[in-house]
């Protein structure tokens, strides 16, 4: 062979093992070097805080609002079973209503006299545990005492129109006689009992009965008296609003229960004397 021929191909042996010095950095540059991922800067991280602000704020009023409605059905429940309570008790005593409320010689109330059916009670002493139901959810009042407390009444009227009639003296106390059926020309328009959240409505005591939705120590509303924990006739000093969405519910004598703002109640009266409802005259 030449010795031009050996020179050329020992140049081309040469040229071909080489690499080129671009491709070399670009090799070692891709296996020796890791890119650092971007991290968030502060105005993304404040746009995400702030749209989670923001569903917080659409969202937590939307769960409170479940919340009390779920124990408003809690509470039309206890209403609905106390209801039934009634109907078994008036089918036993001659379709009478029982006794609202007596005191002296007997302390009794409607809740003992139709527990039976439901949820017996202690005549005298302690109820804590037998709330479940006598007690709306909602209700969280303080009570005079800690006997068990009741958040149910029955709706009196002084002049004797009320479910309830005017109360009968006895030697040594007094009664709220239940009226017969008979008595009612709009069983689905007359009140049977009330919600009522005082610190004197208490189970074992012999005061559940309310006069108006509100304006008096007996009213559906008050919470604090003026005189004392548990001087309901000293007038109020403190009253709540109603406990679900500006509304109580209320259980009527045929048995049904409704939720009514308090003045869709009081009928030709008002919510310090109240008609309508709370009484038996038809139309007024």
């Amino acid at each position: 062979m030449s010795q031009r021929s050996h020179r050329h191909r020992a140049r081309r042996g040469a040229h071909t093992a080489a690499p080129r010095p671009e491709l070399a950095a670009g090799t070692a540059g891709t296996a020796g070097t890791r890119r650092t991922p971007a991290a968030f800067t502060l105005i993304e991280l404040l746009v995400v805080i702030a749209i989670i602000a923001v569903l917080a704020a659409i969202l937590f009023p939307v769960f409170a609002q479940a919340r009390a409605k779920a124990r408003q059905a809690t509470c039309q429940s206890n209403l609905k079973q106390i209801g039934l309570a009634f109907g078994m008790y008036i089918q036993d005593y001659d379709e009478t209503l029982p006794l609202g409320r007596s005191y002296g010689v007997y302390n009794s109330n409607f809740a003992f006299l139709v527990g039976p059916y439901v949820n017996k009670l202690n005549m005298y002493g302690d109820n804590k545990g037998r709330e479940s139901l006598w007690r709306c959810p909602s209700d969280d009042i303080p009570r005079a005492y800690d006997s068990g407390a009741m958040s149910y009444g029955i709706p009196f009227k002084w002049d004797g129109t009320g479910t309830w009639p005017w109360q009968v003296d006895y030697p040594g106390g007094g009664v709220m006689l239940g009226r017969p059926l008979s008595d009612f020309r709009q069983v689905a328009d007359s009140l049977l009992v009330v919600e009522y959240v005082a610190p004197i409505s208490l189970l074992g005591f012999n005061n559940p009965y309310v006069v108006a939705p509100t304006g008096d120590g007996l009213a559906q509303d008050c919470v604090e008296y003026n005189d004392m924990p548990e001087n309901q006739w000293s007038g109020c000093k403190k009253t709540t609003k109603p406990l679900h969405n500006e509304g109580w519910d209320y259980l009527f004598v045929d048995g049904h229960v409704k939720w009514l703002r308090p003045e869709k109640t009081v009928g030709t009266g008002s919510v310090t004397d109240p008609k309508g409802f709370w009484t038996v005259t038809e139309n007024d």
